[in-house]
């Protein structure tokens, strides 16, 4: 870790296998902001949504081009999934219950902590025709929960 400010610059040096003049590297720190993701109609009346991350607030971001993408006329929805790693689960049950109306979308149990349940919530539903999610190995945290539970749901087709 480098210790200073925010933003701070430090020079090093490595030494690398048989070259004898070392690696000069000058490396910055900085506040890094992940986009939210991205959206476009496709053929047939096809929205398309992208999340590249679920960190603070951006599940607001995926709910707003989702919004957008109905208005334009989507019929179905692909949520594109693959490589969002950033997120809580909470931002991942906020997710589920975007597209969810009923049923149960998770549940947290431990040794020393009581099961508690989250329950979708119809009034924050904002889609409710068919979907499809995509996922691959770099979906996790957030992403996870909310695919398992459109899947678990029956709400949504996962591929990936």
């Amino acid at each position: 870790t480098f210790p200073g400010d925010a933003v701070t610059t430090r020079r090093s040096s490595a030494l690398r296998f048989r070259i004898r003049e070392p690696a000069k590297r000058q490396l910055t720190r900085a506040t890094v902001t992940l986009p939210g993701g991205t959206s476009q109609m496709m053929y047939g009346g096809v929205g398309y949504g992208q999340a590249q991350s679920l960190d603070a607030g951006k599940v607001k971001d995926v709910a707003s081009a989702v919004a957008a993408l109905e208005k334009q006329g989507a019929q179905k929805l692909i949520l594109d999934l693959r490589m969002c790693t950033v997120g809580m689960p909470e931002d991942g049950i906020l997710l589920a219950n975007l597209f969810m109306d009923k049923g149960q979308i998770g549940y947290l149990q431990g040794q020393k902590v009581s099961k508690k349940s989250f329950d979708a919530d119809p009034a924050k539903t904002i889609f409710r025709k068919p979907m499809v999610v995509l996922i691959n190995r770099g979906t996790a945290s957030a992403a996870e929960v909310a695919t398992a539970a459109l899947l678990d749901s029956k709400r949504a087709e996962v591929v990936g």
